[in-house]
């Protein structure tokens, strides 16, 4: 199972915001983005509440697609990051 990785998308957010001049972050499934996708970082903050709760697009989590973070830069450099954790599904 394939979690989204808030802590990894917080500090590439960091670290573009810094260094890349970032204008917008956004939180998705690869293989569905049409659907899943939604900002989580734009006009210079955040505007969700990121945690391990926080579902995008009513998920936080996937057998089969990528959780995807997607950043954007003032110089229109646009680059998809997967950004996940995979945990072992618990025995029912």
């Amino acid at each position: 199972m394939k979690y989204y990785d808030y802590d990894k998308a917080k500090k590439l957010i960091g670290e573009y915001k810094k260094n890349r001049g970032l204008i917008r972050a956004c939180l998705g499934m690869a293989e569905d983005w049409n659907w899943t996708a939604e900002d989580i970082w734009l006009g210079g903050k955040y505007t969700r509440r990121i945690n391990d709760k926080t579902e995008i697009a009513g998920i936080n989590r996937s057998y089969w697609a990528t959780p995807v973070l997607e950043l954007e830069t003032d110089d229109n450099l646009r680059i998809k990051i997967d950004c996940y954790k995979y945990e072992q599904a618990a025995d029912n």
